[in-house]
Parts: structure tokens; C-alpha cells; sequence
């Protein structure tokens, strides 16, 4: 996992996103590649799921450097929190308890 999200980091680098982007620019880049995913999975094409989930993925470690956030630590604690919440399923998602 480290050695891709240092490829990431070195892509935004090699494009100085930093200086050339926001966290919120890439915010809705991430919101247009969610949106490409919906429309794969709409049309049940698995290649297009593929790339477009890698999409959203490479955008969410964008997300993370341009913020100076550890992408790895904070999945870590993603992992942690939802593997602990108690809930049911709903209309096929998972609800968590109190909502």
C-alpha cells in the first residue's frame, strides 16, 4: 500500500498540484469520478466499474496529500471505527445503531 500511495504523491508532486490546486478543487474531481462509478455500476459494466473505482481511489489519495494527511493511518482508523459499529441492514446498506 505505501508504495502506491507514494506514486500518487509523486504524480501530484511531478504536477505541482500543490500550487496549482486546492483540496476543494479536488473534492470535485472526486465527486465527478464517484459520479462515473455510479453510472458503471448502473449500466453493470465491470471493466468501467474497474477504472472507475480506481479512479475514485487515486482521487481519495490526492485528497489525502494535498491535506498532508497519512492516506494508510487514516484507513487504519476507517477500519477500526466500522468494524466496531453495531447497526443493521436497511434497503441493502448497513445502518449503524441510532440513526
Amino acid at each position: 500500500m505505501q508504495n502506491l500511495i507514494r506514486q500518487v504523491n509523486e504524480w501530484a508532486e511531478s504536477k505541482d498540484l500543490a500550487q496549482h490546486s486546492t483540496p476543494l478543487d479536488q473534492m470535485w474531481k472526486m465527486v465527478e469520478e464517484t459520479q462515473e462509478l455510479e453510472m458503471a455500476l448502473m449500466q453493470k459494466q465491470e471493466a468501467a466499474i474497474r477504472d472507475e473505482l480506481g479512479d475514485v481511489l487515486f482521487c481519495a489519495l490526492v485528497q489525502a496529500y494535498m491535506n498532508g494527511i497519512d492516506a494508510e493511518a487514516v484507513l487504519q482508523a476507517a477500519i477500526v471505527k466500522v468494524t466496531r459499529r453495531t447497526g443493521k441492514m436497511v434497503n441493502g446498506m448497513f445502518v449503524k445503531d441510532g440513526y
